[in-house]
């Protein structure tokens, strides 16, 4: 089983050896409920987290940066296309992104970026869980992901058929595997990964966990 840490020394690793001057890799890890506070390079003591870190050291750590919309979707279209939500024409929650809109993945895509999203889109309506078909994923060629639905467990994602794939076992574990195959996927151009795990992941995990275990996440 691949764990979350993998996937980020993955991408760390990755970063390093692929990057070009002029074209970095670009990975958006999204969590929810995860304060900017809460990380090693914001100087939590409570996670250790040395990918994490690692990343924010050799990559961009923007410290002044703020929700645009504190609700999923809306905060979503802002983050791919730089606008604000109204702008954007995304106001409230299962509300589906114009296809007009430019969006940094097609963006990226002419400019010879290896483009992939893994996990929840929910910018195509209220379909849950919701199969996004390829002309309205907005640039982005590799695609193991579903529009939305809240399971942790005997949850589907899909490809680029409407045929729903199970996803064996916690569904964040996997869907780090296939974040770090598309990582993996031999290629010199420079990637975009945007890896949105599902919902309340961390609340579930610490029902479970003792202090000394969530300090090693």
């Amino acid at each position: 089983m691949i764990s979350r840490r993998t996937l980020l020394g993955v991408a760390a690793t990755t970063g390093v050896q692929a990057q070009r001057p002029t074209q970095p890799n670009l990975l958006f890890v999204v969590a929810d409920a995860w304060r900017g506070v809460a990380l090693p390079s914001a100087g939590d003591p409570n996670l250790r987290a040395p990918n994490l870190a690692r990343l924010a050291r050799e990559g961009a750590d923007c410290r002044r940066t703020y929700t645009s919309y504190p609700v999923c979707c809306p905060s979503r279209a802002a983050m791919l296309t730089g606008k604000f939500p109204h702008a954007a024409g995304v106001t409230r929650n299962h509300a589906l992104l114009p296809l007009a809109q430019p969006t940094m993945s097609a963006a990226l895509k002419p400019a010879g970026y290896r483009t992939g999203y893994v996990g929840e889109w929910h910018l195509d309506g209220a379909e849950h869980p919701g199969f996004v078909p390829p002309d309205r994923r907005r640039g982005f060629d590799y695609w193991a992901a579903y529009n939305v639905q809240h399971q942790h467990f005997g949850s589907v994602y899909f490809r680029d058929t409407p045929v729903p794939i199970p996803a064996p076992g916690f569904e964040p574990d996997h869907l780090t595997e296939l974040a770090v195959d598309f990582l993996r996927q031999p290629s010199r151009a420079p990637f975009f990964l945007y890896y949105r795990s599902s919902h309340r992941t961390l609340r579930l995990r610490l029902r479970r966990a003792t202090l000394p275990t969530i300090r090693r996440l």
